[in-house]
């Protein structure tokens, strides 16, 4: 603390994420006669693991003034957040009425996400009358976001995951 008019303080923070997570589903539908007639049936296994780490910095100065109630102030922060994950997707469709129409998928995903934000305030407070003020304000905040997903298919001749899928993939 320069002096007892000034406030400043400085607030880094850091955090850690990690999830797992799988799912397993299946269904069929049938038709309402006699036979109870499979129509279309799915199965599906999947799984995801992610992480992510969030960063932000902040930075607070504030001044007093000799003139009861007034005051100015600046807030500055950054913030951080990387994340990444990795899942797979296998599952089948089959449609018993059509099955021509019958899809499988075999998948590996990969995704990521950068978001970054800045944020810059001034304040400045007069007071105009006993217990009353104008507050003056200006904010500016830039948001930056950026996520990308790639999804491969299963090439058996390889025995690997390197058939990009456009269908499933995005940045």
């Amino acid at each position: 603390r320069p002096d007892t008019l000034t406030t400043m303080i400085f607030t880094p923070t850091i955090s850690y994420n990690w999830s797992s997570s799988n799912s397993n589903s299946s269904q069929t539908t049938r038709k309402r006669d006699a036979d109870s007639t499979s129509v279309n049936s799915s199965k599906s296994d999947n799984t995801l693991k992610s992480d992510g780490i969030n960063a932000r910095m902040q930075f607070d100065v504030s001044r007093k003034f000799s003139t009861k109630g007034r005051r100015v102030s600046f807030s500055a922060w950054f913030n951080i957040n990387n994340s990444s994950g990795d899942g797979t997707n296998n599952s089948e469709n089959k449609f018993y009425l059509k099955p021509s129409e019958a899809k499988s998928f075999n998948q590996e995903s990969h995704t990521t996400g950068n978001r970054n934000s800045y944020n810059v305030r001034f304040t400045y407070v007069e007071p105009v009358y006993k217990g009353n003020f104008i507050n003056f304000s200006y904010n500016l905040q830039v948001n930056n976001t950026e996520n990308r997903k790639t999804t491969y298919d299963y090439d058996p001749l390889t025995d690997d995951f390197t058939l990009l899928n456009g269908d499933y993939s995005r940045s």
